[in-house]
C-alpha cells in the first residue's frame, strides 16, 4: 500500500509532489511536500527550519537584509544586528556594555564624577573635584594619583607631568608622587602648557599669565575687561577667549594683543594646529576656525558644539544644546557633522580621544569608553 501523498503507477509507489518538491515523511505526523530549495521550514532538508529573521535561499538559511550570520560557515543559530547587538557589536563576537550604530560603549569607571579628562598612549586620566585618577586605556584597575585636593582646576599635561590649580598652581609626575607648588595663590579658568611654561587665565585679576614650569617669575601677558576663559598655545602665541567678547592672541613672551574674532558666547575650549585656531561659541551654537595669522572667520558647524578636542584632521565635540549627551565630529576643513554616539546622561564634562577610542566624562558620574570606528 502506498503512503500518504503517494500514488501507484505501474506497480510502483510514486510521490504525488511536484518535480520541484520533496516528499517529507516525519517520524510523527503527516507526510507533506516541501520545496527544500526555498522553504524556510524545510531548508536543504525536510524539517530543517531557519531561525527568525532568516530565509531559505538555494537550500541555505540566509539572514535577512543587513542582519549577520555570526555562525558562518555554519547555518545561523541567530541573525544579529551588528549595529545594536551587545554580543556582536560592529563585528561578530565583540561584546560591549552597549552598542550604538556598531560602536562599542563600555563603562570604564563607575561613580567617578570627572570634570576633566586626558589620555596618553597608555592611560586615561581624569580629575574629580578632589582627586586625580588613572586607568589603563582598555580598562582595568583604577589608581588614585592624587587626593585631598581642595579642587582641581585647569588640569593639563605634558609628556611627563600634570599641572592644575587647587588654590595654588601645582605639578606632579604622571606616575604620581609628590605634588610640587609652582606658584601660590593662583586661580585659573583656562590652562595650557608647552615645553617651557604654564599659561593660565585668571578670573580674579582678569589677566592671562605665564610662569616657567620649574617655577619663577610670573609674566602678565594680557589684561582684559572681561573674564578670560579658554587658552591654547603654539610655538609663537597664546590664544585666549573672553566671556561674551571675543578670541585674542598675544605673543608667548608678551606684547601687543590681537583680536582674531569677535563672538558673543562662552568658549569652553580652544585648540590650535599652529595654522588655524578652533573653538565653539556656545552663544551662537557654532564651531569656528580662523587663521592664527588672522583673517576671515569660517563656520565649520552650526550644531551647538560646546567642548572640543582637535585630533589630527578631525574636531571631536560634545554639544551644550538641550543638555545633549551626544558625541560628534567635524573635519577641520568643514564638510558636515558626524554623529558618533550618545552616552551617559546630560552634557559631558570632558572628552579625550586615543587610538580611535573616545573617553567621555559624563554628568551621570561615570567615565565611558567608545570605540567609534569599526
Amino acid at each position: 500500500m502506498c503512503g500518504a501523498l503517494e500514488s501507484c503507477s505501474g506497480g510502483v509507489c510514486q510521490s504525488a509532489c511536484t518535480t520541484s518538491q520533496t516528499l517529507c515523511q516525519p517520524d510523527a505526523g503527516t507526510p507533506y511536500c516541501a520545496n527544500i530549495v526555498s522553504d524556510s521550514n524545510n531548508c536543504g532538508a525536510c524539517g530543517n527550519a531557519c531561525v527568525a529573521w532568516s530565509s531559505c535561499l538555494a537550500e541555505q538559511c540566509v539572514c535577512a537584509g543587513q542582519l549577520e550570520n555570526c555562525d558562518f560557515p555554519d547555518p545561523p543559530t541567530k541573525c544579529v544586528d551588528l549595529q545594536s547587538d551587545t554580543q556582536n557589536c560592529g563585528f561578530c563576537h565583540r561584546t560591549c556594555g552597549a552598542c550604538q550604530y556598531g560602536r562599542c560603549i563600555n563603562v570604564l569607571a563607575a561613580n567617578q564624577t570627572a570634570y576633566a579628562i586626558l589620555t596618553d598612549s597608555n592611560y586615561v586620566y581624569w580629575a574629580t573635584s578632589s582627586t586625580i585618577v588613572r586607568a589603563p586605556l582598555g580598562g582595568g584597575t583604577l589608581t588614585t594619583l592624587a587626593n585631598g585636593q581642595a579642587h582641581v582646576d585647569g588640569f593639563v599635561q605634558d609628556a611627563t607631568n600634570f599641572y592644575w590649580t587647587n588654590g595654588d598652581l601645582v605639578t606632579m609626575s604622571k606616575s604620581g608622587g609628590t605634588i610640587t607648588t609652582i606658584k601660590t595663590g593662583v586661580a585659573a579658568l583656562g590652562m595650557a602648557v608647552d615645553a617651557n611654561n604654564v599659561y593660565w587665565s585668571d578670573p580674579n585679576s582678569l589677566t592671562v599669565n605665564s610662569v616657567p614650569i620649574s617655577g619663577g617669575t610670573v609674566t602678565k601677558l594680557a589684561t582684559t575687561p572681561y573674564y578670560p576663559g579658554a587658552i591654547a598655545v603654539d610655538s609663537t602665541n597664546v590664544y585666549y577667549s573672553t566671556s561674551g567678547n571675543g578670541v585674542f592672541k598675544v605673543p608667548i613672551g608678551g606684547g601687543s594683543t590681537t583680536v582674531l574674532a569677535t563672538t558673543f558666547g562662552q568658549s569652553r575650549t580652544l585648540a590650535t594646529d599652529g595654522v588655524y585656531l578652533y573653538w565653539a561659541d556656545e552663544g551662537m551654537g557654532h564651531l569656528y576656525r580662523v587663521l592664527c595669522a588672522g583673517g576671515p572667520l569660517t563656520t565649520l558647524s552650526s550644531a551647538g558644539a560646546s567642548r572640543i578636542l582637535l585630533k589630527g584632521p578631525t574636531i571631536y565635540w560634545t554639544p551644550e544644546v538641550n543638555n545633549s549627551n551626544s558625541f560628534e565630529s567635524t573635519p577641520v576643513g568643514g564638510g558636515g557633522d558626524t554623529f558618533l554616539a550618545q552616552v551617559g546622561k546630560g552634557t559631558p564634562y570632558g572628552l579625550a580621544v586615543e587610538n580611535s577610542v573616545a573617553y567621555i566624562a559624563s554628568a551621570d558620574g561615570n567615565v565611558y569608553s567608545i570605540l567609534y570606528v569599526f
